[in-house]
């Protein structure tokens, strides 16, 4: 598994970098457009749409997208606001014996609710990292903030593996994620709060404002878990342990970006704030 993961990396990042570099930004957002719509489609797989009606939740997220780059920025204020409430969600559940038996009850007992309700979640999940990368990008060097943002995210996750590999006696949540560890998360941190300090020192445009990208590294290193368990939540109470099977040793598209759409949102708002101080 872990070769196959190397592998599948060692080919996907290079094109992923070159992608950013030289292809104009406006191809940049189509293809992030692109993996949303990938993982609008796992989305509704593990919402147990049929093709049909996957198909026309994807072209309605399609058309949501393209009509959200008209809203106000202010959009991200309300997006980080709906991960800090599935923070707070994910918390009840952790605690909770009952949790997730009550939404699985809800997914089986009344499957139309439970659809409506996925599908909303889907798109507070989807639209507004999409949104967040585009915007991102428009920054002056938004290939280099676009690629510190995944840098960071890529940063948190690897680290864990390995330090919950290394050092990992505790578990975050047996419920919700039984394979995460608080060492892993805690190594995850350090690691990230380590990686912001040197961009932020030797390459990205901050100035003496360094100190601003570590702290916003850190918040991200948590968020980052947020997303990842909040998805896990998702594949949980649909019965499957990975969304898909279309990155080999990485699962589906949104086992690889659950994390992202978290952070996207809050990177965006910590540079604005960061850069409008510079």
């Amino acid at each position: 598994m872990l070769k196959q993961r190397i592998l599948t990396a060692s080919i996907l990042i290079p094109v992923f970098v070159g992608l950013l570099y030289l292809a104009p930004s406006n191809w940049v957002s189509g293809v992030f457009l692109v993996i949303l719509i990938a993982g609008g489609w796992e989305w509704g797989r593990l919402l147990g749409f049929p093709a049909y009606l996957n198909a026309l939740y994807l072209l309605a997220m399609t058309a949501a997208c393209f009509w959200s780059t008209h809203l106000s920025t202010q959009i991200f204020i309300l997006a980080c606001a709906f991960w800090l409430l599935a923070a707070g969600m994910l918390l009840v559940l952790h605690v909770s014996e009952a949790g997730l038996d009550i939404l699985k009850g809800l997914s089986t007992e009344q499957p139309v609710v439970w659809k409506i309700l996925g599908a909303s979640l889907g798109w507070l999940v989807l639209i507004p990292a999409w949104l967040a990368l585009k915007h991102i990008g428009d920054h002056d060097r938004g290939a280099d903030w676009i690629l510190a943002l995944f840098i960071l995210v890529w940063t948190a996750d690897i680290s864990a593996y390995f330090a919950g590999k290394a050092w990992g006696y505790h578990k975050l949540s047996v419920r919700l994620s039984p394979g995460k560890s608080i060492e892993g998360v805690l190594g995850g941190v350090l690691a990230v709060i380590a990686a912001g300090g040197m961009m932020g020192a030797f390459w990205l445009p901050v100035g003496s404002h360094w100190l601003d990208l570590v702290i916003l590294s850190a918040l991200l290193s948590v968020i980052s878990v947020v997303g990842d368990l909040f998805q896990s939540v998702i594949k949980r109470v649909s019965g499957v342990k990975d969304s898909g099977h279309i990155l080999p040793g990485h699962g589906g598209v949104l086992d690889r970006i659950d994390s992202l759409t978290a952070a996207a949102p809050f990177f965006l708002i910590g540079i604005n704030l960061i850069l409008d101080k510079s």
